[in-house]
């Protein structure tokens, strides 16, 4: 038995399947660090989503609020309260402006062909 490990092929074949799982966790730990980096990467988008969920529910309690609830009603309902007037401006609809056609343009093939072929 002591032959057998003390061959050169066993040695070789020993060694590769060393190093085979050498580089395998090398792999392993290099991908440990990327998933790392992901994780990082997710946790700050969640932090940023928590935050604007904040800010959405801030919005809905501030649209709750009953003074809110006034000013809708009164400007964009028209409401008016006892003895005021509410004048309403008229939408002033401005055009969009139209790109003016471009004249055509002449390429220089076309214009070598005028001076090559012509009669």
């Amino acid at each position: 038995m002591r032959s057998l490990f003390d061959h050169p092929i066993m040695i070789i074949a020993i060694t590769l399947i060393a190093g085979v799982f050498i580089f395998s966790m090398y792999l392993s730990t290099k991908g440990l660090s990327s998933g790392k980096q992901i994780l990082s990467t997710l946790d700050r988008s969640v932090e940023k989503e928590r935050i604007r969920t904040q800010e959405l529910r801030a919005q809905v309690e501030l649209s709750n609020d009953s003074f809110i609830q006034e000013k809708i009603q009164h400007d964009e309902l028209l409401q008016s309260k006892p003895g005021e007037i509410v004048l309403q401006l008229p939408v002033l609809v401005v055009p969009s402006p139209t790109p003016m056609p471009s004249p055509d343009t002449v390429t220089p093939w076309s214009e070598w062909k005028k001076v090559l072929f012509s009669d």
